[in-house]
């Protein structure tokens, strides 16, 4: 809980509100990361493929991606993620097969565990 007092004046003086009715505010801490795993939309095809995680408030809230070819992609390597911007990923069929990983969040910032990740094949 947060007890707030206040005035108009920097320091504290007769114009404050009195503690006895101080402005409270409750919040409760969230140290537990989600519980559900990371649904993911994905779409191959001959001409590409397209990824879209799926928001689940509040357990997936906030998601980072990156792509790169299969052999030289590991997502538990933090470098390269971009953050998702709610359009859908899509990636040329040149670029296939790539390794797509995605990170989640919930809206406590606990981290999701396990990283999805997928190789993406063309269709």
């Amino acid at each position: 809980m947060l007890c707030v007092l206040a005035g108009p004046d920097a320091a504290e003086g007769p114009t404050w509100q009195p503690a006895s009715q101080a402005t409270t505010i409750l919040r409760h801490v969230d140290k537990t990361p989600p519980e559900r795993p990371i649904s993911v939309q994905v779409h191959e095809s001959a001409e590409d493929a397209r990824v879209e995680p799926i928001f689940d408030l509040p357990e997936q809230a906030l998601f980072e991606l990156k792509t790169g070819a299969p052999d030289a992609t590991r997502c538990a390597d933090p470098a390269g993620y971009v953050p998702y911007r709610r359009i859908a990923v899509h990636l040329a069929a040149a670029d296939l097969p790539a390794r797509v990983c995605i990170r989640s969040w919930d809206e406590a910032g606990n981290e999701a565990e396990p990283t999805w990740e997928r190789v993406l094949e063309r269709k």
